[in-house]
């Protein structure tokens, strides 16, 4: 196994409520995947759950190398957690097309957040 990326992103929350407040449910849709837009609506912390969301889409689309774009949406990369709490990273789409020809094999994911910063790294391995 090899890295084939890494990408880190930091992020103040406040920029997240901000966006937020000015574009609703817009901006919602973009950023959230069907699956996370259901948890979205019961989240009691909506600006925590967006920036973590746009934080970690952001880092794993450094670590590919593209940024957000075309081929790879903020839709296309949906947040799971297994029974532990641990981040997993489900690819759907166009980017899970893009992870194939990538042969990325592993997704290593930490998402740590405190009041006024959420900061996420990603290391992409094949």
């Amino acid at each position: 196994m090899s890295i084939i990326g890494i990408g880190i992103d930091i992020l103040q929350k406040k920029r997240i409520k901000k966006i937020f407040n000015k574009f609703k449910k817009k901006f919602v849709i973009k950023i959230l995947s069907n699956y996370e837009l259901n948890q979205f609506f019961q989240e009691k912390e909506k600006i925590n759950f967006l920036a973590k969301r746009f934080s970690i889409k952001e880092s794993i689309s450094k670590a590919i190398g593209t940024g957000i774009r075309k081929e790879i949406k903020f839709k296309n990369i949906e947040l799971h957690h297994n029974k532990y709490g641990k981040p997993i990273i489900i690819f759907l789409n166009e980017t899970k097309k893009i992870i194939k020809i990538l042969k990325i094999k592993f997704t290593h994911i930490s998402i740590t957040d405190e009041k006024k910063y959420v900061c996420t790294v990603v290391i992409l391995e094949r």
